[in-house]
């Protein structure tokens, strides 16, 4: 658990300010790591039968994502989702 680790003063100070950060951090952690099963997801559905990754499962989409377009293709798009989400949440 995280209950060894000790909340740096200011945050001590101000509770609310410390559970905005803490809890963008980990969304922020979450999105990152969710995003490129996102991009195959997405792209699966919008292009459907018009891109070569409609006839693969998620693994081989992946793959396929990352032989093509390198990690960066995976990761397309996910500034603006960083900034989006917290806001939203």
């Amino acid at each position: 658990t995280l209950k060894a680790i000790e909340t740096p003063e200011p945050l001590r100070a101000r509770p609310a300010l410390a559970k905005f950060l803490y809890g963008y951090v980990a969304g922020f952690c979450a999105e990152t790591m969710i995003y490129p099963l996102d991009t195959v997801r997405r792209r699966q559905q919008a292009l459907g039968d018009a891109t070569p990754l409609s006839k693969r499962n998620v693994f081989q989409a992946l793959f396929l994502l990352a032989r093509y377009e390198g990690v960066v293709g995976m990761f397309k798009g996910l500034p603006l989702n960083l900034i989006k989400n917290p806001v939203g949440t």
